[in-house]
């Protein structure tokens, strides 16, 4: 199974930021943390077709051996255990009574799920095998969730348009998002880092990226039309790497960049023996990257490729 390396899902997103004053930890103007700069292709796993299809939306990792997938068409989540020095997949089916749409996984018992509905569906492992699942209506959102995100003391809920809220792992509201010109665009995909930092992506709708203190309600902005460093074009899936920076899948520009939390651009991570094919949803797992290529309808996004961090 999986060792003590990292792997990284990905799901492409877009960001334009403002690093006059860069933080890294508690000091000023300290150099970033290190950034991948190699993504080795180790191998891939063929997920199963569901209703209508096997075209993966979105992907989360649960511990560092268990990935959780979310086929939208397919009508069904998936629980994969990987076997890196097997190279292969053990899949199992959590539930087929849905249409999946976003995830996030809360803690290695733990994910959410949505639907596009108003309420967001929360899965917990049994200890005697199997799940249970419970629905949370995430008010007062009334236009249907897209996507959520959480740490272990937060849950990001957010519409497609609109006005998006904080909880507490209790479900309680604590506050809005409070960004006006967060709720003027898409939400794509979402990612929330342990320091309370949600990142959005806005996918064609302005290719921009977020990034939100939920902190102090700080809003730096990245992204554009382009394929200039710190451009997108079409972001979508988001996440961060083990030592904090930002992983974006650059879907139609085909790239995977890497930025500081401040929103400076490292690099691009270059895959070696394998392919990219349009990044569409991207995890990170100590010392490996994983992400789905995002060719819809092509075949391309029915599998998982595995790849080793350097």
């Amino acid at each position: 199974m999986i060792g003590s390396g990292v792997f990284l899902v990905i799901v492409c997103a877009a960001l334009q930021v403002d690093a006059a004053n860069l933080h890294y930890g508690n000091k000023m103007n300290q150099d970033p943390p290190a950034a991948p700069t190699n993504a080795t292709f180790l191998f891939e796993c063929k997920m199963p077709k569901g209703v209508k299809g096997s075209d993966t939306f979105d992907m989360c990792w649960l511990d560092s051996e268990t990935l959780i997938l979310a086929q939208y068409f397919g009508r069904q989540i998936l629980s994969v255990a990987v076997d890196v020095t097997g190279k292969g997949c053990n899949v199992s089916v959590v539930d087929a009574g849905l249409y999946p749409w976003r995830l996030s996984c809360y803690n290695k018992n733990t994910f959410y799920a949505t639907d596009l509905s108003n309420n967001v569906r929360v899965y917990s492992k049994k200890t005697s095998g199997g799940w249970s699942a419970t629905e949370w209506n995430a008010q007062p959102i009334k236009e249907g969730v897209a996507d959520v995100a959480t740490n272990d003391k937060t849950v990001v809920a957010l519409p497609l348009y609109g006005k998006g809220y904080v909880f507490n792992t209790m479900k309680k509201v604590l506050n809005e998002v409070g960004d006006s010109t967060i709720e003027e665009k898409q939400t794509y995909f979402t990612y929330l880092t342990p320091n309370a930092t949600l990142l959005v992506t806005t996918g064609y709708d302005g290719h921009l990226l977020f990034i939100h203190s939920l902190t102090d309600n700080k809003t730096t902005t990245l992204g554009g039309f382009g394929n200039k460093n710190g451009q997108f074009n079409h972001p979508a899936g988001v996440t961060t790497t083990t030592e904090g920076n930002i992983v974006v899948c650059d879907y139609r520009n085909n790239r995977l960049p890497v930025f500081t939390t401040a929103g400076t651009f490292i690099n691009n991570i270059q895959v070696i023996g394998g392919k990219i094919d349009r990044p569409w949803v991207v995890a990170i797992t100590p010392g490996y990257l994983a992400f789905v290529p995002g060719r819809f309808l092509w075949g391309d996004a029915d599998r998982v490729r595995f790849h080793a961090l350097s």
